[in-house]
């Protein structure tokens, strides 16, 4: 039992190699991890488990869990019920790990998702959201997620999943998903996961798969009516049909039919009555010889009771005009023919609300097939390929599908939005600039998802100096900036935490005047009372505590400067700090009177004691050691123009008041306290220095003559700079 214990004790890095586990024969044995797990997880539970864990990614190489792999599906699955079940941040741990090694890619997302659902519903959301870009395969994913939430004991499980599928808007699940909640007998969930689904554009496309709620409507003996107005608002035209299946249904409950409760029964009721295919009354629609009443006449008498978006596309193209298009979609009103619920029907639909006959005759006359108008990441990519022709009419009908046929205000700003995302994706910098100068005459605003966007593609993430666009002599930094600053006065969209990106790109291309300039300008923008009203103005996610102390790292990174000051020859920062007239400009100290004026102009809450802690660490770095047998001192060069340490230390002082204590509030230290540190850390490095170096000397005569120049440098004055001044 000692030994067993021993080998499970994984929790920790001492003793390597002193464990089964840890030989390289044995580290990928899994079911001896397995075995482990279990020993651990019975005698000390949660903290077992996080041992095993522990053990398994510090103790040795990495383990192969491939998907093909039973017991590596087991044993992922148990760290991940673990952490759903007892511990949330074990369960983040567990999935930053399985992502970054790719363990069971495919089923990560299912198996914490899916997890929560039936656990920890309310979680459900947040965890999707986080690992959806790494671990989302594609719809499967989606549907066996819903039967699990549909199988959790937890009565709210499907309403948080609404908050999962809200993160992948363009998943069409209604046929998946609906007759799923039927066969569980839960007719409740179905009607209100029906209404959330319409309300999500996410519509039946045939009549059939809304007989069980018809046929519960008619056996409990509600009313239809307010079902029908439901599916009408949300465009899906089955209301004749609907009503005759009502009535019949409602008779048979009435009369006490053997099968009133049986929809399968319902289901072979309807489905053998005679129905024309859609592509039959197309053909007979084009058809000239006869007039339109007589064919419609026919075709109905034939069993016609819904015209397809074919026939409704052969409808629009035999109309020279509007009005005879409106008496023939009237007449099949009168009739009572449906016309369906496809996209390509509820564009037309919806234009002839607008009594646009123009752009219903465009959609009608192209060889786009009736299924792509649902596709809208084809409609997309269409887009983008007609934009770079210079087509307008396919332009026009795209974005007419794009936003389902509506041609308001709204739709027209969402049509700017897809130009300029389309505009963004084929990297043209001048039809950009086009749309952005627009917004000023037509008051559209940019959407956060087409504005985060463009930045990510002007400044991709690790490339920040790298010019993202291969252009020659194109800033792309500044021209970001320019569309940032262009677009202030006409959106509410930005916020100053979209600046930051851009701002740490200035800093990394030494451009830090810009910098200041910038910041100084935003804090102004956002709060002054004359800014665009609506505006995200809360400036401290512009300015963290992280973003504030790299203002002042920012200073003593500028080559510029340090290459002036601590030259051989007098420089102009020399000879600008002997002008009587002007002060020196000492460029360490940009940043802290810009968190100064922050702070007192703009209200922001800056942390004196963190950015202080920041300055001194930099004035350390500027006298660090370099190399393993000599030491660099650039304060002795700095000591000869006036900007010693002490020099340096005094100018941050005097910034904030601490040479009179009135920033301080008796909580800061001085100005002698602060040089003090400098020398203190100083002196540290100058000992540490020499244990190496004597440590890398041979004998011990050489040891003594290095040790003792040593010791003459440190009580050099190039190691000390000048006498301090008292006071």
């Amino acid at each position: 039992m000692e030994q067993l214990l021993f080998e499970a004790d994984l929790g920790h890095t001492r003793e390597l190699g002193t464990r089964l586990l840890d030989q390289p024969s044995r580290r990928q044995d899994l079911d001896l991890w397995l075995f482990i797990l279990d020993i651990n997880r019975q005698r000390r539970g949660l903290e077992g488990v996080k041992a095993t864990w522990r053990g398994m990614r510090y103790r040795g190489k990495s383990l192969r869990l491939d998907a093909d792999n039973a017991n590596a599906r087991d044993l992922i699955d148990a760290f991940i019920f673990t952490g759903i079940t007892e511990d949330l941040e074990f369960l983040k741990d567990v999935c930053r790990l399985c992502i970054h090694r790719r363990y069971l890619p495919t089923e990560l997302f299912v198996g914490v998702v899916g997890g929560l659902l039936r656990y920890r519903p309310e979680e459900a959301p947040s965890f999707a959201f986080q690992i959806r870009e790494k671990c989302y395969q594609g719809k499967d994913d989606l549907l066996r997620t819903f039967h699990i939430a549909c199988e959790s004991e937890s009565a709210e499980a499907l309403r948080y999943f609404r908050g999962v599928r809200d993160l992948l808007p363009d998943t069409k699940i209604y046929h998946d998903t609906v007759p799923h909640l039927w066969q569980q007998n839960k007719p409740q969930e179905a009607f209100e996961w029906h209404r959330y689904l319409l309300a999500k554009r996410d519509q039946p496309k045939t009549f059939d798969i809304l007989l069980p709620f018809i046929g519960y409507l008619a056996h409990t003996g509600q009313e239809l009516e307010p079902f029908l107005h439901g599916l009408q608002a949300a465009g899906v035209e089955f209301t004749s049909q609907a009503r005759r299946v009502y009535w019949r249904e409602r008779q048979r409950a009435v009369q006490d039919h053997p099968h009133a409760n049986d929809l399968n029964s319902l289901k072979v009721s309807v489905d053998s009555q005679r129905k024309l295919k859609d592509e039959t009354i197309a053909r007979a629609l084009a058809t000239s010889s006869f007039s339109f009443d007589f064919i419609v006449n026919g075709i109905i008498f034939l069993g016609a009771v819904e015209f397809g978006p074919l026939s409704v596309r052969q409808l629009v193209l035999s109309s020279p005009d509007l009005a005879t298009l409106e008496a023939r979609f009237g007449r099949l009103r009168e009739l009572e023919v449906d016309t369906g619920s496809s996209v390509f029907v509820n564009v037309i639909r919806r234009l002839r609300s607008s009594r646009n006959f123009d752009l219903i005759r465009l959609m009608a006359d192209s060889d786009m097939h009736h299924d792509e108008f649902s596709d809208l990441d084809l409609q997309r990519r269409l887009l983008t390929t007609y934009q770079a022709r210079g087509s307008l009419p396919d332009i026009t009908r795209t974005l007419t599908i794009l936003n389902g046929g509506d041609t308001d205000s709204i739709a027209q700003e969402r049509s700017t939005n897809f130009l300029l995302r389309s505009a963004i994706i084929r990297h043209d910098w001048r039809l950009v600039l086009s749309i952005v100068d627009s917004l000023h005459r037509t008051g559209h605003r940019i959407t956060l998802t087409v504005l985060n966007q463009l930045i990510v593609t002007l400044l991709p993430r690790r490339h920040a100096k790298v010019q993202s666009i291969p252009t020659p002599d194109f800033d792309t930094l500044s021209y970001l900036l320019a569309l940032l600053l262009r677009l202030l006065p006409t959106t509410t969209t930005i916020s100053p935490s979209h600046f930051l990106r851009p701002l740490i790109a200035l800093a990394s291309h030494h451009r830090i005047s810009e910098l200041h300039s910038l910041c100084t300008f935003l804090a102004h923008h956002f709060k002054s009372s004359n800014r665009t009203p609506g505006t995200d103005a809360d400036l401290g996610k512009l300015f963290t505590s992280p973003f504030q102390r790299a203002l002042i790292s920012w200073d003593f990174k500028c080559r510029k400067w340090r290459d002036e000051l601590f030259s051989k020859t007098p420089s102009s920062v020399a000879s600008s700090s002997s002008s009587p007239t002007s002060p020196p400009p000492k460029p360490w100290l940009a940043g802290a009177k810009l968190l100064r004026q922050l702070r007192d102009e703009y209200g922001v809450k800056v942390d004196l004691a963190d950015v202080q802690e920041e300055y001194l660490f930099r004035l350390r770095q500027m006298s660090r050691a370099e190399g393993r047998w000599k030491l660099v001192s650039n304060r002795q060069s700095a000591a000869m123009r006036g900007y010693g340490v002490r020099e340096m230390v005094e100018g941050w002082a005097a910034v904030w008041d601490l040479l009179d204590g009135g920033d301080s509030g008796g909580d800061m230290p001085d100005a002698n306290e602060l040089t003090r540190k400098v020398r203190k850390r100083r002196e540290t490095l100058v000992a540490r220095l020499a244990r190496g170096f004597d440590r890398l000397r041979g004998p011990t005569e050489d040891r003594r003559v290095g040790n003792e120049r040593l010791r003459k440098k440190k009580n050099s004055r190039y190691l000390t700079g000048p006498p301090l001044r008292s006071g």
